[in-house]
């Protein structure tokens, strides 16, 4: 005897249960339409609370990750406030302003002209002040105190002095330590110049192509934290615009906030592209449903089975999806970050592509039957494609969101 058989256990409960479903819709219309509209009107009302979540160290690591709790124990056992900072031996994370400074004409930075700029710029820093709600703040409010004064790169002062002054053959500074008879300790120079050129035999530095200098700034209180963020963000983008007295000199910068600001400019960049994909995708779907027939000798629209208000409301009904799964995330606390923002590219594609199924079972169906029981037959055959697809996209989603990575 021959057994058949059939794998498709889901296919015809589904089916049926989609048919009358659908049954249900075409008889009762109103509701399902006025409905959903209010539904998402209300939970719309979530977006008010959106901000935007951009910590990097948070997002991007596991939230286990054994490197939270090895820093955790640094934090505990060393340097557990501001106060007890110590330039080169400092191992938490704080926030900062870092900076290579190199010759625009790719020469050595401890050439006369050179070296005196770079002065310059590290006065211009130090005087530098920035607006924080109607007050005005420089950097000596929010600098790390080091011996009783703020950090101020001492070692790159120290060195660009020499030049500037030509006492280079006195002191005769050497690489990568610098051993003075001012001094008992030998000066770390590793961290302070970069592309050292020295006499092999002395170790006497002869050029270097970049200063790198760090201003690191207190965090302790949110008052703080604020005022030091807006110090990174309104030095980054004065350095940006080249506003800085160092005409023979390149400045590259990096601060504690350039991932996140840097993943602001793209969310930036994507908006506009959003709603640029969001019209073509309407075009599309609309000029897609479209048939043309022969009338003679005139190619016109043929209205009977061109079905453009279907591909239209299946735009709008994936729209006011994403608008109602955003706005009920945001009510219940759930954070939203840059890597979000491409979550409507991806549910309108399958929206259209849940609609284009249905057309498709719609235009398989008897023309002379009624409507009803057309949409009945249609959603019984595109009801399993649909359900399907969704099931296994919701299950994807989940799935990500069970992963460690808050990412």
């Amino acid at each position: 005897m021959r057994i058949n058989w059939n794998w498709a256990l889901l296919e015809k409960p589904v089916g049926n249960l989609c048919k009358r479903y659908a049954r249900i819709v075409a008889q009762y219309p109103a509701p399902f339409i006025i409905l959903p509209i209010l539904l998402t009107a209300a939970l719309a009302t979530g977006l008010t609370k959106l901000t935007i979540f951009r910590n990097v160290d948070y997002l991007f690591a596991p939230l286990d990750a054994r490197w939270k709790y090895e820093e955790e124990v640094f934090h505990n056992l060393w340097a557990r406030t501001d106060d007890q900072f110590y330039p080169g031996k400092d191992v938490l994370r704080r926030k900062g302003l870092h900076m290579i400074v190199t010759a625009a004409d790719d020469g050595s930075v401890l050439r006369l002209e050179q070296a005196q700029q770079f002065m310059d710029l590290l006065a211009w820093v130090e005087n530098s002040t920035f607006v924080y709600n109607g007050t005005e703040y420089g950097y000596h409010d929010i600098c790390l105190i080091f011996q009783n004064q703020c950090y101020v790169n001492s070692h790159a002062n120290f060195l660009a002095r020499i030049f500037i002054n030509g006492d280079q053959d006195e002191f005769k500074v050497t690489y990568p330590q610098f051993r003075s008879t001012f001094q008992s300790d030998a000066i770390d120079l590793t961290m302070t110049l970069g592309g050292v050129e020295t006499d092999p035999k002395t170790e006497v530095i002869k050029t270097a192509k970049a200063w790198l200098i760090s201003y690191q700034l207190k965090q302790q209180t949110p008052l703080l934290n604020a005022l030091s963020n807006t110090f990174e963000t309104t030095m980054g983008q004065r350095i940006w615009r080249k506003e800085t007295p160092t005409s023979l000199l390149n400045v590259y910068f990096f601060h504690s906030n350039t991932f996140e600001e840097e993943l602001d400019e793209g969310n930036k960049r994507i908006t506009p592209r959003f709603i640029l994909t969001f019209i073509v995708v309407i075009s599309f779907s609309i000029f897609g449903t479209i048939t043309l027939k022969r009338k003679g000798s005139v190619v016109v629209i043929d209205w009977v089975t061109s079905k453009p208000y279907l591909a239209w409301s299946g735009v709008m009904a994936t729209l006011l999806a994403i608008i109602s799964a955003v706005g009920l995330g945001l009510h219940l606390g759930i954070l939203f970050i840059d890597m979000v923002t491409v979550m409507p590219f991806l549910i309108i594609s399958i929206g259209i592509d849940d609609m284009f199924l249905i057309l498709a079972a719609w235009r398989s169906t008897d023309r002379e039957a009624p409507v009803i029981d057309r949409i009945e037959t249609a959603m019984q055959h595109a009801g399993v494609s649909v359900t399907m697809t969704s099931a296994t996209d919701a299950l994807s989603f989940f799935i990500g969101a069970m992963a460690p990575l808050p990412a």
